[in-house]
């Protein structure tokens, strides 16, 4: 839609049998999770597209595919956000709650910007029951700041997890590396 709307999406459970698309790359729109902390499933891949905003709550968001971020992802809520595919785009990623945690279907995944951003991530779990690369976004040279903790693999994973994203600043106190 034409100008700039807000959608607060209700509490409970939404699920997406497909694709979701945030925005249409001429308009902004901010959709938020914030307000009332819904569970948000998507079985299909999510785009949040050019000048587009989602935010998100204390809710737990599952993707089961690929997340393109070309617009904002921001949040500063408690919920996790899952996903079996890559985390990538050329918007801006600002989540200072929560956790992400990527579990790779593919022995390649990739976590961050494809141009020159520089993302910053709460707390980041890598995992993989096969051999996995993370590498950063395609041709990107943006930095992934990870403020809580860094955790490579879960109990279970049957093999080793590598990283090559091109700068990963780690700010947790403690032990941000697991």
């Amino acid at each position: 839609p034409a100008g700039t709307p807000t959608y607060t999406l209700d509490a409970g459970t939404i699920t997406v049998g497909g694709n979701l698309i945030i925005g249409d790359d001429a308009n902004g729109v901010t959709v938020t999770a914030a307000t009332n902390d819904p569970i948000v499933n998507v079985t299909g891949t999510t785009t949040i597209n050019n000048v587009a905003v989602y935010s998100t709550g204390d809710g737990d968001m599952t993707w089961t595919s690929t997340i393109t971020v070309d617009g904002t992802l921001s949040g500063s809520g408690t919920g996790t956000i899952s996903s079996t595919g890559s985390l990538t785009g050329e918007g801006t990623v600002n989540l200072s709650g929560g956790t992400v945690d990527i579990r790779g279907a593919a022995a390649s995944r990739r976590l961050g910007s494809t141009n020159t951003n520089n993302w910053t991530l709460n707390n980041v779990i890598l995992s993989r029951s096969t051999q996995i690369v993370f590498a950063g976004g395609l041709g990107g040279t943006g930095s992934v700041t990870i403020n809580g903790t860094l955790t490579l693999g879960k109990p279970g994973d049957s093999s080793d997890v590598f990283i090559s994203i091109p700068t990963v600043i780690l700010t947790g106190t403690g032990t941000p590396l697991v």
